[in-house]
């Protein structure tokens, strides 16, 4: 069962070399770590919780987001990856699924790269997985939303990656495209979902996108959606989740306790996240 708002928004941490690392957790069931995009946190994942109920849903804030300290030294998606392991491994949890979205969605793939047997399956949801995808599907990952909306996001973007060390950015930056994700995936027989906004054109094939022939790997579009899908579309990304991990889509109707929510939520997050005191500061 869905443990309710309060048991989401309790925040937890484990502490790692580099520092701490906080997360969420709700429900119980199989395990399914959640890895947000850049420059967001844990709480992109809530809309879409009640979609996955029957499992336990584990919410990670990445290292310099959320919760979680911010980073003195340079770290890539091996490092990412390490995090994630650590955490699986913190909490007992045995083998567990992964969700990542974009920058999340690479550390997915560097985890299951790294530790195989500990990793299920995996949901990639506009990750780009090689340096060919961001030509395959070329423009702004903006342009789909309103200026509110679009705003409200890179707002809240700046005010996590203002607070890092220009050269932890660029490095970040350098690591992420050099990450070889279809390379890390391209032999491993873990069911894997690539799903996909297509920006409302013609939806280019696996090899334009990079994403390696492997029988194993399910590439799926949501139409009319561009990079910020989870948030703009939870619902339609929620039934495609919940149909990859849990086998039915929960009737193709959202969830009764699924809350309204809306990209202008998002604004109000921006504004009020140098009031949120656990961010105040130099570290989280």
């Amino acid at each position: 069962m869905l443990a309710n708002k309060a048991d989401y928004n309790h925040e937890r941490s484990i502490p790692l070399a580099w520092g701490k690392l906080s997360y969420t957790e709700s429900g119980g069931g199989r395990p399914i770590i959640l890895l947000h995009e850049l420059g967001r946190d844990r709480r992109d994942w809530q809309p879409l919780l009640p979609w996955l109920e029957g499992r336990r849903l584990i919410c990670l804030d990445l290292r310099g987001h959320g919760g979680s300290d911010i980073p003195k030294k340079s770290f890539g998606m091996k490092a990412l990856a390490s995090d994630v392991i650590a955490l699986g491994e913190d909490l007992w949890l045995g083998q567990f699924d992964l969700v990542g979205h974009g920058l999340g969605g690479l550390a997915a793939a560097a985890a299951v790269e790294k530790n195989p047997a500990q990793v299920g399956k995996i949901a990639l949801l506009d990750a780009f997985l090689s340096p060919q995808f961001a030509t395959a599907l070329s423009g702004d990952q903006y342009e789909d939303l309103s200026r509110e909306e679009s705003d409200s996001l890179k707002e809240m973007r700046h005010k996590y990656l203002v607070r890092w060390a220009a050269s932890i950015r660029e490095d970040l930056q350098i690591h992420q495209q050099r990450f070889d994700g279809a390379g890390a995936l391209e032999k491993i027989s873990h069911k894997i979902l690539a799903l996909y906004g297509d920006r409302n054109r013609p939806r280019p094939d696996r090899s334009a996108l990079g994403i390696p022939y492997n029988l194993n790997i399910k590439l799926d579009w949501l139409p009319g959606t561009g990079h910020h899908f989870p948030l703009t579309n939870p619902n339609q990304t929620g039934k495609v989740l919940r149909e990859f991990f849990i086998g039915d889509s929960g009737g193709g109707k959202a969830p009764d306790k699924l809350p309204p929510v809306t990209l202008a939520d998002l604004a109000i997050k921006a504004r009020e996240f140098n009031s949120d005191p656990f961010r105040r500061g130099g570290a989280l």
